[in-house]
């Protein structure tokens, strides 16, 4: 009997050490420094000026400023700890922040054509990024969901 005592508090010991050596957050501080970390990309975006009425060297810094700025904050974001009640969403927007990002980095490579209409490289990019939002709404991080 007291082996039996003995072994279910190492097991309980070793799983509270297990969770936190994971580093894992609860609910609402995963969603505040996931809404920081995005918070501050939009910050930095802001900095970068509206490219739309610019000439097309212009269009090609603020988008390449762009794509720094967004893959800070997807580095940032994939080093987050989620709680196991949000793993699932996160990996799931970060999936769809990924792919945004590859669109994001196409589109950059043919400034000028920002607002053509029908451009199949804006037109994937506009899909994606709606993609992105919803997937990163799913995990309580509405500042991510811009």
């Amino acid at each position: 009997m007291r082996v039996v005592g003995v072994t279910a508090l190492l097991v309980a010991a070793s799983l509270a050490i297990a969770a936190a050596a994971s580093g894992a957050l609860t609910p609402s501080a995963y969603r505040a420094q996931a809404n920081a970390i995005c918070q501050k990309a939009l910050d930095d975006d802001a900095t970068l000026g509206d490219a739309g009425t610019h000439t097309t060297a212009q269009q090609a810094t603020y988008l390449t400023g762009l794509v720094r700025v967004f893959n800070a904050e997807y580095t940032a974001l994939s080093a987050l700890q989620p709680p196991a009640s949000l793993v699932a969403a996160h990996r799931k927007a970060l999936w769809a922040d990924w792919y945004w990002l590859r669109s994001l980095a196409a589109v950059a490579k043919v400034p000028g054509t920002m607002y053509t209409p029908g451009n199949p490289a804006w037109t994937t990019y506009y899909k994606l990024y709606a993609k992105k939002s919803k997937a990163w709404a799913a995990t309580g991080a509405t500042a991510c969901s811009y």
